[in-house]
């Protein structure tokens, strides 16, 4: 898991192995199931978060028989605004 930028990450993950072929993965983002995906997408990219916020993202693999493997977990947090980057947003417009 990389934080891309102040509201997104990029996931990865190997490909599931599996007898019958993968036929979707499940992701899931603090717990709440959040998209499904093809079986051959091993990638994706969250967006939306709440700048410097930890996140914990679950990946599960469903094969065509619609058996589950036991999901792989990451951990990681959204990219910090720092000080430098605040842009004052106060101007003076004369009469």
């Amino acid at each position: 898991m990389d934080a891309t930028d102040y509201f997104s990450a990029d996931l990865s993950w190997p490909d599931a192995d599996d007898d019958v072929g993968v036929a979707e993965y499940r992701l899931t983002i603090d717990g709440t199931r959040t998209v499904s995906l093809d079986g051959f997408q091993t990638t994706y990219t969250v967006r939306g978060r709440q700048q410097n916020t930890a996140h914990t993202f679950a990946v599960e693999a469903v094969d065509s028989a619609w058996r589950s493997t036991e999901a792989r977990t990451a951990s990681g947090s959204t990219k910090p605004v720092s000080r430098d980057e605040v842009i004052d947003s106060v101007s003076v417009v004369p009469d």
